[in-house]
């Protein structure tokens, strides 16, 4: 996909714009000043958050779909149950409440907490771009450690609201009804103003301006050519463009007990086969 920059082949920040490769090896949890802890990964990023499970539950992160370790084919979905990790499922390393903005290496100087990434909970590319990653410590225990959290908004963002996307700040341009992304579909997506992607970046929490929801996820830039849908199926063209995935239809598929479940009636995303 060459022209999706979030997705990259390379780690570091590209120059030619080439697409990204995305692996599990390790989990790295950094805090970010008046943002609370973000999760880094090798090519991508993530969020922890919270959609209603009790404090002795295991953690879990929000990054990208396309950051589970393969791209998928629409209409389908992923999880532990059905992709086989690595032998290593890694391990997160969490950081306290000191910004950290460093390399991993540089972090481990500092001291951190190292926690095994437990599952793959979802992972899709259908509708939206998001993964739910399991890590192994609870909520209550990365609270005793003084790790933030951030609660999954029940609302979707509109045009026009301000955005914190880790240390940087933008706005939502304009809400896309329908964005073709070859071979992908996504619906509701944000075409955020202000907010630049590069590779590595996929996977970053959209977060309404000084609170702490979160309403979607950052997973594609489009370098040139870029083409939006409306809902009476007129093509806009847009040139280049960044945007974010809405993760609100989210509460749509908790079960009894607050967990993601595809199997749920009210699930509008892919369910596991």
């Amino acid at each position: 996909m060459s022209r999706e920059g979030a997705m990259e082949k390379k780690q570091e920040r590209p120059k030619t714009g080439k697409p990204l490769k995305f692996l599990f090896p390790f989990i790295i949890l950094t805090s970010v000043a008046s943002y609370g802890q973000r999760v880094e990964l090798p090519g991508c990023r993530g969020t922890i958050i919270r959609y209603g499970q009790s404090d002795d539950t295991r953690a879990v992160v929000l990054t990208a779909g396309h950051c589970s370790g393969r791209f998928l084919k629409p209409g389908t979905a992923i999880s532990s149950t059905t992709y086989s990790d690595p032998p290593d499922v890694g391990s997160a390393y969490v950081y306290g409440s000191s910004p950290c903005d460093l390399s991993p290496r540089a972090c481990n100087e500092a001291g951190a907490w190292r926690f095994p990434r437990t599952r793959l909970i979802y992972a899709t590319m259908t509708r939206s771009d998001f993964g739910l990653v399991e890590i192994s410590p609870t909520y209550a225990e990365l609270k005793a450690k003084n790790i933030k959290t951030i609660e999954v908004s029940k609302v979707p963002a509109l045009s026009g609201d301000t955005v914190q996307m880790e240390f940087e700040h933008c706005r939502v341009r304009n809400v896309v009804y329908k964005l073709p992304a070859k071979p992908y579909v996504f619906y509701g997506s944000y075409n955020l103003d202000g907010c630049k992607g590069w590779g590595g970046y996929s996977g970053m929490g959209l977060i309404f301006e000084g609170t702490d929801k979160i309403f979607g996820v950052f997973n594609l830039s489009v370098f040139k050519d870029g083409r939006e849908i409306d809902e009476q199926g007129k093509k806009i063209k847009v040139g280049a463009a960044e945007y974010g995935q809405p993760i609100h239809e989210i509460y749509s598929c908790l079960n009894q007990n607050s967990e993601f479940d595809s199997s749920v009636p009210t699930c509008p995303f892919p369910k596991i086969k």
